[in-house]
């Protein structure tokens, strides 16, 4: 099974401060297309996660734009053009606006969306 797709494909399944994501699953995975205003820091979104960061794997390519991830212990920046993996525990500020794709397992993605939901976090 091929499984294809762009931005415009698919529908939009998050928006929030100018954040839009348009995913579809594909096997195990999610796939994400994103468009990221610069200055969202994704810090708010996470309340209630372990250590309040992102719990999910991550692995993608930035087409556009600067992304700063902050670990526990040290920091790293993504740029246009790399591909990249982020581990868990981390949480993210876009420097500049964004465009990328990027590909989560479908269960740590459904279970991190759960414990946000029920902590109450928009």
């Amino acid at each position: 099974m091929i499984v294809r797709a762009s931005w415009n494909d698919l529908p939009t399944t998050a928006q929030v401060e100018g954040y839009e994501a348009r995913s579809t699953e594909c096997a195990e995975m999610v796939m994400s297309f994103e468009r990221v205003p610069a200055g969202l820091d994704t810090t708010p979104y996470l309340q209630g996660l372990p250590h309040n960061r992102c719990q999910t794997r991550h692995w993608g390519y930035l087409i556009k734009g600067k992304i700063l991830v902050h670990y526990s212990d040290h920091e790293e920046v993504i740029e246009a053009g790399q591909g990249y993996y982020i581990p868990p525990d981390h949480h993210v500020e876009f420097l500049e606006d964004c465009e990328g794709v990027e590909f989560s397992l479908k269960e740590e993605v459904e279970k991190q969306q759960a414990i946000i939901a029920e902590a109450g976090i928009d």
